[in-house]
């Protein structure tokens, strides 16, 4: 089965965005967005909505493809920027559970950032002349001399690396849904390229050691950035009756209790 030059655009965005190490399999709010695909491609909009747009044009061919050959499934890197999940239909593709399978689903993802797919990028369409094949393979350019570098040195750069880790479990992802990626503390959102909002999930009580909270609902609060790194250091307290809660959403009192215990560090 020859993979139409619809279905290889697509590819060709995810493949070079695999290329320049933008995704994370551990963390799909790395993943790209139906909309930020739509308008790389400069797509017509053929459905209402941009992932079903998207299916009709060339997203479906891809996933169909992919199946056949038993290739990993690489259209699972374009999701839903709201839930942090495709939509319904890339599970059904491939015969899967849109609430038991999303294992599967990242596991395939891990699968398709390993996969060799520049030789399935090189194959030739009928109807695509050969010179215009774009290749993706590094191509080896002369660097021209710099034109300052008799001038001083540059003074010394030293780099430093903070990592926080940043936990966007399927519950996490419901959550942020809830409140429309809004911020429960402030109510405040980041609005994204092509107008997609952006939060962040807490775990209240934090997962892992030496806290092993849980990962449950309760335990989760939408935030933004400059909230979630305040709550991570306990540079705040929590106060249920000021947080925005919607019916939904059942915060426990033990977990609030629990940061202002042992994480919040004010008097």
């Amino acid at each position: 089965m020859t993979l139409s030059p619809s279905a290889k655009a697509i590819l060709k965005v995810l493949v070079e965005h695999i290329q320049t190490n933008q995704f994370d399999a551990s963390n799909p709010a790395t993943f790209i967005g139906y909309k930020r695909v739509h308008d790389i491609l400069n797509l017509p909009m053929s459905a209402q909505t941009y992932g079903e747009s998207l299916e009709r044009q060339g997203l479906g061919k891809l996933a169909d493809w992919t199946k056949k050959h038993r290739f990993p499934a690489i259209t699972g890197l374009i999701i839903d920027t709201g839930t942090h999940v495709p939509g319904g239909g890339y599970f059904r593709m491939f015969d899967k559970d849109y609430e038991k399978d999303l294992k599967w689903w990242l596991k395939e993802i891990e699968k398709s950032l390993q996969f060799d797919w520049l030789p399935y990028l090189k194959e030739k369409d009928d109807n695509v002349p050969a010179d215009d094949l774009v290749s993706l393979e590094p191509q080896d350019v002369e660097t021209p001399q710099a034109i300052d570098i008799n001038k001083p040195n540059p003074p010394t750069r030293v780099m430093y690396n903070t990592y926080r880790r940043l936990r966007d479990t399927a519950l996490a992802r419901r959550v942020k849904l809830l409140y429309n990626n809004r911020c429960q503390i402030c109510g405040e959102t980041i609005m994204l390229y092509g107008g997609e909002l952006y939060s962040e999930a807490h775990h209240i009580q934090p997962l892992g050691a030496p806290h092993n909270g849980p990962d449950v609902m309760g335990n989760i609060l939408c935030v933004c950035p400059n909230h979630h790194v305040q709550l991570d250091y306990g540079a705040i307290e929590l106060n249920i009756v000021e947080l925005t809660i919607v019916p939904e959403h059942k915060l426990g009192d033990e977990y609030i209790h629990y940061h202002n215990l042992h994480i919040y560090k004010g008097s």
